[in-house]
């Protein structure tokens, strides 16, 4: 006889009625059927995008840097710059808004909007920022820096700020008010301990740019 102690260990489930269950497994595979079966499949243009991609894919096979050498230093330089200038402009932007998320240094409605606009920044797909400012700006180095920079401010934005709340909140309190009045005084005292983090994510963020460049 089996006693409670010996038998498995399961999770509860999340609906507890297999009746349940099986009526929204159903409605799932009626609806992926109904969804299968309205959507306009054209066989002729299947065929053209399989010749296409096939035609694309083969051209990675044999690859040539010495005809195209020209474009292709351009395509690189311009990567380049657009990473300098996107992790830039990320840079000076995700320190004050990284500030603004530390709970130990700001009241609590503005550390709310801050963390309100770095979740927001994080939420999107670069993919999605990027059609976004294409249809507002045009194809160019311009979105593709404007795309960079919305999606490196939350992430360098997000590390410094917990890396200041990490801070010990002891030295804040021992500078002297005179000399750093109001906030600054927390600013003067956690920033500098929190500079390894930061120089650390920006590094990152730079890497992290570099890489989400075609």
């Amino acid at each position: 006889m089996v006693t409670e102690s010996a038998r498995p260990w399961r999770p509860p489930r999340m609906i507890e009625s297999a009746t349940h269950r099986w009526l929204i497994i159903g409605g799932l595979a009626l609806y992926g059927l109904l969804a299968f079966v309205t959507v306009d499949i054209d066989p002729a243009r299947i065929a053209e995008g399989l010749s296409r991609a096939s035609a694309f894919f083969a051209g990675w096979l044999r690859p040539d840097f010495v005809t195209r050498w020209t474009d292709i230093r351009a395509g690189l330089l311009e990567s380049l710059a657009m990473t300098a200038v996107a992790t830039a402009v990320a840079l000076l932007l995700s320190i004050p808004l990284g500030l603004a998320a530390a709970r130990n240094l700001v009241p609590g409605p503005v550390y709310t909007a801050a963390r309100g606009v770095l979740a927001v920044s994080r939420s999107f797909h670069e993919i999605l920022v990027a059609i976004l400012f294409v249809a507002m700006f045009g194809f160019g180095p311009f979105a593709g820096v404007v795309t960079l920079v919305v999606g490196s401010v939350g992430f360098l934005g997000k590390l410094l700020a917990e890396a200041v709340e990490e801070v010990d909140p002891a030295p804040p309190r021992r500078l002297p008010r005179q000399e750093h009045p109001g906030g600054l005084a927390s600013c003067s005292a956690c920033f500098p301990k929190s500079c390894r983090v930061c120089w650390a994510s920006h590094s990152t963020g730079w890497t992290s740019t570099s890489g989400s460049l075609p």
